[in-house]
């Protein structure tokens, strides 16, 4: 997470949908600030962008990435980790389905498309844990 990222050195940056989540991270000393990643435009560049537990949540999931790739530097490197169709990605889309909401479970080939489709080239994906799959791209 962001406050473990600056605890190593590095310079985290939040965005947050919650105004509670967004108070949780200056709390922590790592500054962040209410947005929507679907319609946020960078002016900085940066070394890394991490999606963890984001893309699930958007309607546009191809539009967030799309403005995380466009704020990465040349050579600059995205972490994707989202649920992925599985046994446990399928319950977790009936979960919250259930609970009126509809989360986005992507098939493994899909995201990886989507994410190379971004100008990205993928070098790792892997199964983080029974529901989520990891992946890591660099900025070409």
């Amino acid at each position: 997470n962001s406050f473990e990222i600056g605890k190593l050195g590095g310079k985290p940056f939040a965005v947050d949908a919650s105004e509670r989540m967004v108070r949780e991270a200056r709390k922590l000393g790592v500054p962040a600030m209410l947005g929507d990643i679907e319609e946020l435009k960078y002016k900085e560049k940066f070394d890394k962008a991490l999606f963890a537990g984001s893309l699930e949540c958007c309607e546009n999931p191809g539009k967030a990435l799309e403005n995380g790739a466009g704020a990465l530097k040349k050579g600059g490197k995205l972490v994707v980790s989202t649920p992925v169709a599985s046994l446990f990605g399928m319950l977790f889309f009936m979960f919250h389905l259930g609970h009126g909401w509809k989360a986005n479970i992507f098939k493994k080939n899909e995201l990886k498309q989507l994410v190379e489709s971004m100008g990205l080239d993928v070098k790792s994906m892997e199964m983080a844990n029974p529901l989520d799959c990891t992946l890591e791209a660099v900025k070409k």
